[in-house]
Parts: C-alpha cells; structure tokens; sequence
C-alpha cells in the first residue's frame, strides 16, 4: 500500500480518494458535500467519527492529517483490528440504489429529437482498513430521501430521490468532488412530444470513472422512447463518457445485471 506522509495532504486538490499512512495519534479528518468525517487510529482500533452539516452548508474540504487535536463528531463507531500499521484508504463509489431525478425545470422532448442530459447524482465514500478487503463503512455525502419508483406499491423497488438541472451542453457541467456526472442519452422516436418529469438513474449497475482532470464520471444510459412513456430500449454503454479524456476505472458496478434482465429491473426508469 503507498503510504502517505502524515505532514502532507493530497496532492490534488479534488482527487480525495487515496491511500494513508497515519502517525502515532494523527487523525484523518476532510468534509465532503454535507459530511464530516475524521478516522483515528488507536492501539488495535480505528475510531471513525462522522456527521452530516445542514444542506445549505454542503461544502468540500481536502483531507488533512491533524495532530493532537481531534474534532469531535457526533456519531463514533470503532472497529477491532489487532494488526495493522495505521493505513487506510478512501474510495468513491455509486449510491446502492436507483437515484431518481427530477428536472428542476420542465423538460419535453419533442417527436423524433434527441439529446444529451449530463445528471449529476452523489457520491458513497467507502473506508478500508489495513488490508482487509471489504469496505468497513460507507458513508453517504449527501443525505437523500428515500422515494418509490413503480406503477404500484407492489410493482417496483424503494430508490433515492434528488434534483437535478439536467444540463445539455456539456460545456455547462460543474464538476464536483463528491458527485458523479451520468450522461442520459434520450431519444424520441415517438409522434408525440415527451415530458422528461424523473428519470431513474440505475447506479447500482453502473461503473465509475475519473479522467485526466480528477472529474469523475459514470457510463452512459441510452433510452428509445417510441410514444406514451413506452421505452423501446435502454442499454448501458459499457465504456467511459468519450469525452471523459484518459479515463481510468475507479470503482466497478455494484451488481451485474444480464440484458435480459435489465429491462425488467429499469422498466420503471422514466415515468
């Protein structure tokens, strides 16, 4: 594991993912959208301390390594580890379930147009310690509500819910540490104009990905929609955004979903 001096941030401001190695009684603490997190390592222990800001105080702070004094949090969790060396490591990942998104602004897509809508949805910091192989906390950066996407109370699945301005040109995306941008490639292939009202984002099966400049990216969500909400088609592409330049792998799917199955998990996606 690349250890990290305990004097020393990252070296890029916004890539906060990264490896650790903490001295004697340092702490980890950052901010990342509305939470504040600090790691501390004891003698066969981690300390992980976290809490959530109000909305309007959603902030990005760089991680620092801090000796002596330790911000006190309101929620503490330790975990038992008998034999490490202080490391952790830090990695983004896609939320555990379906984001749906609402336009903050009515969107219709008239007959036979397409277009590029660039979503943003947040990010889950997943904390690793040592060498144990699975996260041993994941934490939200965002507090989402909870939301259901279905044509009944039996007949769909509890997602996250979330506004979005949807923007079109992609010069107009604002990256951000602690959120993900998915483009959602619509098209209209029916007589009728389409009122795009949510889209359900199926994040748990899509790869995240950080290019040249540290922006993190998902891949793409094509949808053929042919008249009367009917989708005709929704594919996942299954390379980064090609605009997305040098892209690199950062986190796979959560769940790998077969063609076959994957129009009837997403047949609530647009509604």
């Amino acid at each position: 594991m690349k250890k990290t001096s305990p004097t020393n941030t990252i070296t890029n401001e916004f890539h906060w993912w990264n490896n650790y190695t903490l001295g004697q009684n340092h702490s980890l603490f950052f901010v990342l959208g509305e939470l504040e997190l600090s790691i501390l390592p004891l003698d066969k222990e981690a300390q992980i301390s976290y809490q959530y800001l109000l909305k309007e105080e959603e902030r990005y702070q760089a991680p620092q390594l801090l000796a002596s004094q330790h911000p006190e949090l309101k929620h503490t969790e330790r975990f038992v580890i008998n034999k490490w060396d202080n490391e952790i490591r830090l990695a983004p990942i896609l939320a555990d379930r379906p984001v749906v998104v609402r336009p903050k602004n009515n969107l219709y897509l008239l007959p036979n147009q397409s277009t590029t809508l660039y979503v943003s949805t947040a990010l889950w910091l997943s904390i690793y310690l040592g060498n144990v192989k699975e996260p041993v906390k994941e934490l939200r950066s965002i507090s989402l509500s909870d939301t259901w996407m279905g044509a009944t109370t039996r007949e769909g699945e509890i997602c996250y819910a979330a506004r979005t301005s949807g923007k079109i040109s992609r010069e107009q995306v604002i990256h951000s540490p602690f959120r993900a941008v998915t483009p959602v490639k619509l098209k209209n292939s029916g007589k009728d104009i389409f009122a795009v009202e949510r889209i359900a984002l199926p994040t748990p099966h899509l790869s995240l990905y950080e290019d040249e400049d540290s922006n993190l990216w998902t891949n793409a969500v094509a949808i053929d929609r042919i008249e009367l909400k009917d989708v005709a088609s929704i594919k996942l592409e299954s390379k980064p955004p090609e605009h997305a330049k040098n892209a690199k792998l950062v986190s796979k799917p959560r769940e790998q979903v077969a063609d076959n199955k994957l129009s009837k998990t997403l047949k609530h996606l647009l509604s």
